[in-house]
């Protein structure tokens, strides 16, 4: 018996050794920009990535929770059912955040990903609710109210503790298409073109500090979809003004750092993830761009990968890979970036 152990031994070290040599080599024969799966899902609009699985809002079909542990071969594990049009999407810690359009906002418990729960509803303190932001302890819900904007402050069990609107002559119409919060202050875009900074400190007066306005290119129609910010720069996915980067240390005065416009069929931005001083944006027709922004003034397009008949909507980072949301082809696409 004694001189079967070092052979089992032996055996056990090889085999551990081919399984983290395959792991390590599990992308080999990819490269940058290849589109390594795709999984068909109708509306595909959002994304957001919570440890091994993705998230992807699906209209009125529901939330698909996707396992992302092998990027070259997803899977559905299950469809959430949420209240009406499922927009937008946010994780904080074990909750998933779903802006519902009409139907308010979704919230489940993702703590076992692969079978989440519902935990509540709240109904939308306006008309609907397009995105959401949710700290330590406040939600941010940006939608409309009638012919104006409205970004609503609540508590995390839902109770609403303030209101701001962009009732603004200019602005008729203007619902609040995205919200990003930093610190005490929140970032409101418009489908007018507009970013909104507020004064969040006290969040039952909520106070506008600052505005910026992009007038876009000629045939496009201005709509700030995304904003990101990251110290003290803000990162605008404006459908008709381009990729736009901000400095916004003085919110009173943000000042235009750059703007991006060089993107493959037109630079209808929708959506954006940052990582260091790279950006990776969801283009919409123009697909995925991959932006330089380390200095704002010069940006350049470091990769782009343009599909006939793909549109993406939604963008995620996971490891070396960037996971989409393709509202054109009705699907999601797994594209490796790193």
């Amino acid at each position: 018996m004694n001189r079967i152990y070092p052979r089992y031994f032996f055996l056990g070290l090889l085999l551990c050794l081919a399984v983290s040599c395959s792991r390590e080599d599990s992308n080999v024969g990819e490269e940058i920009g290849d589109i390594v799966a795709t999984l068909p899902l109708r509306f595909a609009d959002d994304v957001a990535v919570a440890g091994d699985y993705a998230f992807v809002t699906m209209d009125s079909l529901g939330v698909a929770v996707v396992d992302i542990h092998d990027p070259r071969s997803p899977v559905v594990l299950d469809t959430l059912q949420t209240h009406h049009e499922s927009r937008e999407l946010f994780v904080h810690g074990h909750r998933l955040y779903v802006a519902d359009f009409r139907g308010g906002i979704t919230v489940f418990d993702i703590s076992d990903p692969g079978s989440p729960t519902e935990l509540a509803n709240y109904p939308s303190a306006g008309d609907h609710t397009n995105d959401i932001f949710v700290t330590d302890n406040h939600i941010f819900e940006a939608g409309g109210q009638g012919s104006n904007g409205l970004l609503t402050i609540r508590d995390l069990s839902g109770s609403i503790l303030g209101t701001y609107t962009n009732a603004e002559g200019d602005e008729i119409y203007r619902g609040f298409a995205c919200v990003w919060v930093d610190g005490d202050r929140a970032y409101a875009g418009t489908n007018g073109g507009w970013l909104h900074i507020i004064d969040v400190s006290n969040p039952s007066v909520p106070v506008k500090l600052g505005e910026y306005y992009n007038p876009g290119i000629t045939g496009y129609d201005v709509w700030v979809l995304d904003v990101l910010v990251s110290g003290t720069r803000a990162y605008l996915a404006d459908w008709g003004g381009g990729f736009i980067v901000l400095d916004v240390s003085d919110p009173a005065n943000p000042q235009e750092l750059g703007v991006f416009k060089d993107a493959p069929d037109g630079p209808d931005f929708y959506d954006v993830a940052l990582d260091g001083s790279v950006a990776y944006t969801a283009n919409g027709w123009g697909c995925l761009a991959v932006i330089d922004v380390s200095d704002p003034t010069n940006m350049s397009l470091i990769l782009s990968v343009n599909p006939r008949g793909s549109s993406y909507h939604g963008i995620a980072l996971y490891g070396s890979y960037a996971i989409i949301a393709d509202n054109g082809a009705k699907q999601m696409a797994i594209i490796r970036v790193k």
